[in-house]
């Protein structure tokens, strides 16, 4: 059921036909329906464990899939400026001491899909798995998180507080290191086997921790099994993964208990996915999705895209030319 939502989901068109029809910028939310959104080409995702490696760590995974489930301690992004976003974060600001050396981080009382809150543990959770996996971490730079943290506490389920290796600016460290925190469901994911009990395997050594890291990963390798597996029904995230194909169909619901102010109000968030761009663009000649792109070749037929309006989709990358200096042409 999409009747009516494609202007809501496009926000240019949406804007548009606000101000021609009450001047209004700001049109009301859509309350239902089912909005589906184009992936490009081989973008499909694969990979639904945060803690992802650089074979599997990409746009497509985390911020189109996971950061729609599991949400990262701090959220940054802040109406289009690169900031940091504390009304969305899963902690309060952090506070650092005085000589740059110890931040504090104090949770939010927020809670997962099932209840549970989300405590310092589930911090700890994630420091531990990434101190004893760092070669399985894509974003992984020696000297850097988890390595400049020498000391970690966790004196209650809130709080959070973590001694450095030398005085770092609070700018930095929170946008660059703290950034990279991903609270993790300790109290479902800290097992090693179906079959195993959770346990505190990720404080009782390294070999322990990376068997826990071994058994989520193989599970996250399974797509065809997200569906039903009982790891990945537990989120913190405004969405829910309610099916999903190795193909790269994907159909999001609203997680019901998401403790953020932003909630979903459509009834289902869907991507669909394409073999090309032509194949991609003939489905939006027709209409047939609600949020798509035109490819570079085809950017001559926008005027004949009535239906639709327009924003420009900012590249995640930078683009450049390398040039041949030793090429006496360019002397």
């Amino acid at each position: 059921m999409r009747t009516g939502l494609r202007v809501v989901t496009l926000l240019s068109i949406a804007a548009l036909l606000a101000v021609s029809c009450g001047g209004s910028s700001n049109p009301a939310r859509l309350t239902g329906g089912t909005a589906t959104f184009a992936e490009q080409p081989d973008t499909k995702p694969n990979y639904i464990f945060p803690l992802t490696s650089g074979g599997y760590f990409s746009v497509a995974n985390l911020s189109q899939f996971q950061f729609l489930m599991y949400r990262p301690l701090y959220w940054f992004g802040n109406n289009g400026q690169v900031k940091l976003n504390s009304s969305l974060s899963l902690a309060e600001d952090p506070v650092y001491s005085s000589d740059g050396k110890m931040v504090t981080i104090k949770m939010k009382p927020w809670k997962w899909s099932d209840g549970q809150p989300i405590t310092s543990r589930d911090v700890q959770f994630w420091i531990n798995m990434l101190k004893a996996n760092k070669d399985h971490w894509a974003a992984y730079a020696p000297g850097g998180f988890p390595d400049n943290v020498v000391g970690a506490s966790y004196p209650d389920a809130q709080t959070v507080i973590l001694t450095l290796d030398k005085q770092y600016g609070s700018y930095f460290f929170t946008y660059n290191e703290l950034s990279q925190i991903s609270p993790m469901p300790q109290h479902v994911w800290d097992k090693t086997s179906d079959s195993g009990s959770v346990g505190d395997f990720d404080m009782q050594s390294e070999a322990s921790a990376k068997a826990v890291y071994k058994y989520l990963d193989g599970q996250s390798k399974s797509v065809g099994t997200y569906d039903n597996n009982p790891l990945w029904q537990v989120v913190d995230g405004p969405w829910k993964l309610k099916h999903m194909t190795t193909d790269g169909n994907v159909k999001f619901v609203p997680n019901t208990s998401y403790s953020g102010p932003v909630k979903p109000t459509l009834a289902e968030f869907d991507l669909v996915p394409y073999t090309t761009d032509t194949a991609e663009f003939n489905v939006v000649r027709s209409g047939g999705v609600d949020y798509g792109y035109i490819p570079t070749q085809d950017v001559a037929e926008r005027g004949a895209l009535t239906k639709y309006g327009f924003q420009p989709w900012v590249g995640w990358s930078i683009n450049y030319f390398q040039i041949n200096y030793t090429n006496d042409q360019n002397k």
